[in-house]
Protein backbone atom coordinates (compact mmCIF):
# COMPACT_ATOMS: atom_id res chain seq x y z
CA UNK A 1 0.00 0.00 0.00
CA UNK A 2 2.82 2.40 0.83
CA UNK A 3 4.52 1.81 -2.55
CA UNK A 4 1.26 2.44 -4.46
CA UNK A 5 0.73 5.70 -2.59
CA UNK A 6 4.28 6.80 -3.43
CA UNK A 7 3.73 6.01 -7.11
CA UNK A 8 0.52 8.02 -7.19
CA UNK A 9 2.18 10.93 -5.44
CA UNK A 10 5.14 10.81 -7.86
CA UNK A 11 2.74 10.72 -10.84
CA UNK A 12 0.81 13.67 -9.42
CA UNK A 13 4.02 15.69 -8.97
CA UNK A 14 5.21 14.89 -12.50
CA UNK A 15 1.83 15.89 -13.97
CA UNK A 16 1.83 19.10 -11.92
CA UNK A 17 5.31 20.05 -13.15
CA UNK A 18 4.51 19.20 -16.78
CA UNK A 19 1.20 21.11 -16.63
CA UNK A 20 2.87 24.17 -15.16
CA UNK A 21 5.63 24.08 -17.78
CA UNK A 22 3.13 23.72 -20.65
CA UNK A 23 0.95 26.54 -19.27
CA UNK A 24 3.93 28.85 -18.83
CA UNK A 25 5.16 28.15 -22.36
CA UNK A 26 1.69 28.93 -23.76
CA UNK A 27 1.70 32.30 -22.02
CA UNK A 28 5.29 33.12 -22.98
CA UNK A 29 4.80 32.19 -26.62
CA UNK A 30 1.45 33.97 -26.84
CA UNK A 31 -0.26 30.81 -28.03
CA UNK A 32 -3.46 31.76 -26.21
CA UNK A 33 -4.12 34.18 -29.07
CA UNK A 34 -4.25 31.30 -31.55
CA UNK A 35 -7.14 29.62 -29.74
CA UNK A 36 -10.37 31.24 -31.00
CA UNK A 37 -12.20 33.15 -28.29
CA UNK A 38 -9.40 32.88 -25.77
CA UNK A 39 -7.59 36.17 -26.31
CA UNK A 40 -8.50 39.10 -24.11
CA UNK A 41 -7.09 42.58 -24.41
CA UNK A 42 -6.40 44.65 -21.33
CA UNK A 43 -6.56 48.42 -21.34
CA UNK A 44 -5.75 50.76 -18.48
CA UNK A 45 -7.36 54.17 -18.30
CA UNK A 46 -5.57 56.69 -16.13
CA UNK A 47 -6.41 60.37 -16.35
CA UNK A 48 -3.38 62.21 -15.05
CA UNK A 49 -2.67 65.92 -15.25
CA UNK A 50 0.87 66.76 -16.34
CA UNK A 51 2.67 68.46 -13.46
CA UNK A 52 3.83 72.06 -13.44
CA UNK A 53 1.99 73.34 -16.52
CA UNK A 54 0.65 76.83 -16.75
CA UNK A 55 -3.09 77.21 -17.37
CA UNK A 56 -2.29 78.27 -20.93
CA UNK A 57 -0.20 75.13 -21.52
CA UNK A 58 -2.96 72.98 -20.02
CA UNK A 59 -5.57 74.54 -22.31
CA UNK A 60 -3.29 74.00 -25.34
CA UNK A 61 -2.80 70.38 -24.34
CA UNK A 62 -6.55 69.96 -23.88
CA UNK A 63 -7.25 71.55 -27.30
CA UNK A 64 -4.73 69.20 -28.92
CA UNK A 65 -6.41 66.22 -27.23
CA UNK A 66 -9.88 67.37 -28.37
CA UNK A 67 -8.68 67.89 -31.97
CA UNK A 68 -7.06 64.45 -32.05
CA UNK A 69 -10.15 62.82 -30.56
CA UNK A 70 -12.51 64.55 -33.00
CA UNK A 71 -10.42 63.66 -36.06
CA UNK A 72 -10.17 60.05 -34.84
CA UNK A 73 -13.94 59.83 -34.32
CA UNK A 74 -14.50 61.09 -37.88
CA UNK A 75 -12.27 58.26 -39.16
CA UNK A 76 -13.89 55.71 -36.83
CA UNK A 77 -17.43 56.64 -37.91
CA UNK A 78 -16.61 55.44 -41.43
CA UNK A 79 -16.72 51.88 -40.06
CA UNK A 80 -20.11 50.21 -39.56
CA UNK A 81 -19.03 48.37 -36.38
CA UNK A 82 -18.06 51.65 -34.73
CA UNK A 83 -21.27 53.33 -35.90
CA UNK A 84 -23.27 50.62 -34.13
CA UNK A 85 -21.28 51.04 -30.91
CA UNK A 86 -21.56 54.82 -30.85
CA UNK A 87 -25.25 54.75 -31.78
CA UNK A 88 -26.06 53.00 -28.49
CA UNK A 89 -27.49 55.56 -26.05
CA UNK A 90 -25.34 54.06 -23.26
CA UNK A 91 -22.04 54.46 -25.13
CA UNK A 92 -19.30 56.79 -23.93
CA UNK A 93 -15.77 57.45 -25.13
CA UNK A 94 -13.52 56.77 -22.17
CA UNK A 95 -10.20 57.85 -23.67
CA UNK A 96 -7.66 57.71 -26.44
CA UNK A 97 -4.18 56.20 -26.48
CA UNK A 98 -1.19 55.88 -28.73
CA UNK A 99 -0.10 52.27 -29.26
CA UNK A 100 3.38 51.41 -28.02
CA UNK A 101 6.16 52.67 -30.21
CA UNK A 102 4.01 55.08 -32.21
CA UNK A 103 4.53 58.80 -32.62
CA UNK A 104 1.97 61.58 -32.40
CA UNK A 105 0.94 61.25 -36.07
CA UNK A 106 0.69 57.46 -36.18
CA UNK A 107 -2.08 55.09 -35.24
CA UNK A 108 -4.41 55.72 -32.34
CA UNK A 109 -6.71 53.67 -30.11
CA UNK A 110 -10.08 54.86 -28.84
CA UNK A 111 -11.64 53.15 -25.83
CA UNK A 112 -15.44 53.09 -25.84
CA UNK A 113 -17.68 51.89 -23.02
CA UNK A 114 -21.10 50.49 -23.97
CA UNK A 115 -23.13 49.62 -20.87
CA UNK A 116 -20.48 47.73 -18.87
CA UNK A 117 -18.45 46.42 -21.82
CA UNK A 118 -15.31 48.13 -23.11
CA UNK A 119 -14.17 48.14 -26.75
CA UNK A 120 -10.77 49.15 -28.08
CA UNK A 121 -11.00 50.66 -31.55
CA UNK A 122 -7.66 50.67 -33.39
CA UNK A 123 -7.40 53.36 -36.07
CA UNK A 124 -4.76 53.82 -38.75
CA UNK A 125 -4.42 57.51 -39.48
CA UNK A 126 -2.53 57.25 -42.77
CA UNK A 127 -5.14 55.34 -44.82
CA UNK A 128 -7.83 56.63 -42.42
CA UNK A 129 -9.35 53.27 -41.55
CA UNK A 130 -10.36 51.19 -38.56
CA UNK A 131 -8.11 48.15 -38.26
CA UNK A 132 -9.93 46.41 -35.41
CA UNK A 133 -12.77 46.65 -32.92
CA UNK A 134 -12.04 44.37 -29.97
CA UNK A 135 -13.75 43.78 -26.67
CA UNK A 136 -11.30 44.66 -23.90
CA UNK A 137 -10.98 44.37 -20.17
CA UNK A 138 -10.48 47.78 -18.63
CA UNK A 139 -8.71 48.48 -15.35
CA UNK A 140 -7.73 51.69 -13.67
CA UNK A 141 -9.54 54.65 -12.13
CA UNK A 142 -10.80 55.90 -15.53
CA UNK A 143 -12.83 52.73 -16.06
CA UNK A 144 -15.24 53.39 -13.23
CA UNK A 145 -16.52 56.74 -14.41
Amino acid sequence: MDAALRQRLALFIVLLIVGTAVGASIVVLGAQNTIPGSSNHYVSVVKARPPELTPEQQSQLRAKYEARLNSSIVIANKDGRVQQLLADPHSAIVGIALPRGSSADDDINILVKVNSTFYKIAIERTPESVTSVEESTCYGPGCNG
